[in-house]
């Protein structure tokens, strides 16, 4: 289980995006291939979140949906130390594809290819 609880959406730009705005990345439909998530557990839906605007991985399905691609996320918190540069490299733990076929996920065994690459030859 995480240590604390997301799922309540992102910040991004002035009003963030959750549940309540999530159908604005319509916008989006044919423009992105793929969303990959580098945040702190937006997929994690705790007990009793399910069904409320804390439902993370409901609002990743969302995200899936209304923007037509696939969407990756962790369910837990991801680790970085404060006093240095924020290194993307290995998740922690389960993380999930969800797509506009399958908005509920599915869990990904290996997600190292979701990883971010500091080169242009580290991602060729």
């Amino acid at each position: 289980m995480p240590v604390a609880h997301g799922g309540f959406g992102l910040q991004l730009g002035r009003e963030g995006l959750n549940l309540f705005n999530v159908g604005l990345t319509r916008a989006w439909r044919g423009l992105v291939d793929l969303i990959v998530l580098f945040a702190c557990a937006p997929a994690d839906t705790a007990s009793y979140n399910r069904g409320t605007w804390g439902d993370g991985r409901r609002f990743v399905g969302e995200l899936a949906l209304h923007s037509g691609t696939r969407v990756i996320a962790a369910r837990d918190m991801q680790r970085y130390d404060p006093n240095g540069v924020i290194d993307f490299d290995a998740w922690e733990g389960p993380v999930f594809e969800f797509s506009p076929d399958n908005p509920e996920g599915v869990r990904i065994t290996d997600p190292s290819r979701y990883r971010v690459h500091n080169t242009a030859q580290a991602a060729a």
